[in-house]
């Protein structure tokens, strides 16, 4: 659950350094570039969380809900990162 944490507060890092880069800087070329990679690194990252958590894990002692709820924070995650990289290219 410690890496789930993590993960949230990065997303939210993450995510924020994407819309004031994006806004303070009106869209440019460049910025957008910036704002890919920042998103790309927030899909890989997503992913890897999503897969560790949905993966049984008889002995680890770990509960189902709370793998499951991180699993499903991961998906909604990748779906937002998705999300935002389509609008990156798509909105003027």
């Amino acid at each position: 659950m410690s890496l789930a944490a993590a993960d949230i507060i990065g997303a939210v890092l993450a995510f924020g350094a994407v819309y004031i880069t994006y806004a303070v800087f009106t869209g440019a070329l460049a910025i957008r570039i910036l704002d890919f990679l920042l998103l790309a690194g927030i899909l890989v990252v997503a992913v890897r969380l999503t897969f560790q958590c949905l993966k049984p894990r008889v002995s680890s002692g770990t509960f189902p809900v709370s793998r499951v709820l991180a699993g499903a924070y991961g998906l909604f995650l990748v779906l937002a990162a998705f999300f935002c990289i389509t609008q990156l290219f798509v909105s003027k």
